[in-house]
């Protein structure tokens, strides 16, 4: 049996599955203290102790949190090597002027890299770097990110510059960006910046949330949720947290589907501060292009994260009780129903539309207005994706206010709004590994990608996959057709099941 665990801005949400089944789920509303808010959502299902639990996978909501308020963060230094000149942009440009300021600690640009054809660009100031280290330790730095131009094609700057700052300032961590992103250096430089900053948050509230669940005897194995919906092990979330961002759109799209009980589905997911829709195929979340980068927030990151389109409706939202009238986004609660004022899903609870107890006295007129308004919001947003006929499948703690948006075929499944969880017990492992090769013939570049799929594979068994149940599910070598000689673009992904325990916790 699977345990599900999603920490999202408003509510914490557990699923038990046992296949496809859900035995259990529970709903609380978060305080933004994690340890506590999860045990209060784990005594909330008291007969939790009698399942024997093989897995846990949580969905790290507090990790995308942190990077959108620039709160909790690491300050870090970065450091990039190219020729010299190369770059007219710094590190942390167009970053968010509250998330750089939160996080930024200094930063260098020194001479190194490759070109995609391996080729040095300039030779490594060796002591350049390891005064760099020096003065961002000095500044109170808790983390470097050392970013190569090409270094997925010819990480060996990185390494090096790896080894000498090691060795000015032993256990600084040092996240290296060829370990995590693609090629585009921008994007992929971003991308190790925030691993860097989000690093010490993830150690912490890993070992937080081991200590609470080994007090309830859940001793099971601990995954989380990825970008994508699939799940890795807690110790490579400490090495890349980054890997975590938006677990919790991609988790919802994917538990939204596994309630439908299908594998291709449009769905809405309608939340206490906003509401957003996106799309399933094949199982899993459909995803952003690697050639489009994505947007955390308004910050290009090398990630493929959850193709969404969001609007600032949810079941939170304030209203004038008067008149029905829809308040600002930003005025509180963001809770669901018990704020201090009245909001969308008070009306819709008032109206007999969600089930909860009512605990408001508003008049029909104001209430029909309050939920009108947003559900045709709601409408627009659908229709502006996919046309008004488009069957959909709503989830999310409001998604009782689905069925009252006009003109959609809706779907409202059991334990809806615990969809976030539920898609986190259901993930799977997976791994990829992307890397650029220049080769001689035929020959090298199969042996090339051989040695990637290897990579790969081991990459998801090490992620708790059994051995027995890993496949490749996609592999390619792309040749690169703007840069001279024989250079090619691998790419190469590898899924499996979680190792079973035993059922023992």
């Amino acid at each position: 049996m699977r345990l599900g665990i999603a920490v999202g801005s408003a509510c914490l949400d557990l699923a038990l599955m046992h296949g496809d089944t859900v035995l259990a789920s529970s709903k609380c509303p978060t305080t933004g203290l994690l340890t506590s808010d999860l045990r209060t959502s784990l005594d909330s299902l008291p007969h939790l102790r009698e399942y024997p639990v093989d897995s846990i996978t949580v969905s790290a909501g507090w990790l995308t949190d942190a990077v959108r308020a620039g709160l909790g963060l690491a300050p870090i230094a970065a450091l990039r090597l190219t020729q010299s000149g190369g770059h007219a942009l710094g590190p942390f440009t167009g970053w968010p002027a509250a998330l750089r300021a939160a996080v930024d600690c200094g930063s260098a640009v020194l001479t190194g890299g490759h070109d995609l054809a391996m080729r040095q660009l300039a030779p490594l100031d060796n002591d350049a770097i390891a005064r760099f280290a020096t003065t961002a330790a000095a500044r109170g730095a808790r983390g470097i990110a050392i970013t190569a131009s090409s270094s997925p094609a010819a990480p060996e700057h990185e390494l090096v510059a790896a080894g000498i700052i090691s060795s000015q300032v032993p256990g600084l961590p040092i996240t290296l960006s060829h370990e995590i992103a693609g090629l585009g250096l921008l994007e992929r430089e971003n991308t190790a910046l925030l691993n860097a900053a989000l690093r010490p948050l993830a150690e912490r509230s890993i070992d937080e949330l081991r200590d609470v669940l080994n007090d309830y005897g859940l001793t099971a194995p601990l995954m989380f949720a990825r970008h994508d919906a699939t799940l890795c092990n807690a110790e490579r979330l400490r090495r890349f947290p980054v890997t975590a961002l938006e677990s919790g759109a991609a988790v919802a799209l994917r538990g939204a589907a596994v309630l439908a009980g299908t594998n291709r589905a449009m769905v809405m997911e309608i939340g206490a501060r906003s509401s957003r829709i996106g799309f399933v195929e094949n199982g899993r979340p459909l995803l952003t292009r690697h050639s489009e980068g994505m947007q955390v927030p308004g910050l290009r990151v090398a990630l493929q994260l959850p193709r969404t389109l969001s609007t600032p409706i949810g079941g939170a939202r304030t209203i004038d009780c008067r008149t029905g009238e829809l308040l600002d986004a930003h005025n509180p609660p963001v809770s669901i129903g018990g704020g201090p004022s009245e909001t969308v899903f008070d009306a819709a609870v008032f109206l007999g539309l969600a089930t909860a107890p009512n605990r408001v006295q508003m008049s029909a007129l104001a209430a029909r207005k309050a939920v009108r308004t947003a559900t045709e919001q709601l409408r627009r947003l659908a229709a502006g994706v996919a046309g008004d006929r488009t069957p959909i499948v709503v989830v999310g703690p409001a998604a009782d206010l689905g069925p009252a948006i006009t003109g959609l075929d809706v779907t409202l499944p059991d334990h809806a709004s615990c969809a976030p969880a539920i898609g986190a017990a259901m993930a799977e492992p997976a791994a990829e590994v992307e890397r650029v090769v220049v080769t001689g013939n035929r020959t090298d570049l199969d042996r090339s990608l051989t040695l990637a799929t290897e990579q790969a594979m081991a990459g998801v068994i090490s992620a708790g996959a059994d051995p027995a149940g890993v496949e490749v599910t996609e592999s390619s070598a792309t040749h690169i057709s703007y840069l001279p000689g024989s250079v090619f673009r691998l790419r190469v992904r590898a899924t499996g099941r979680i190792e079973q325990s035993g059922g023992r916790r």
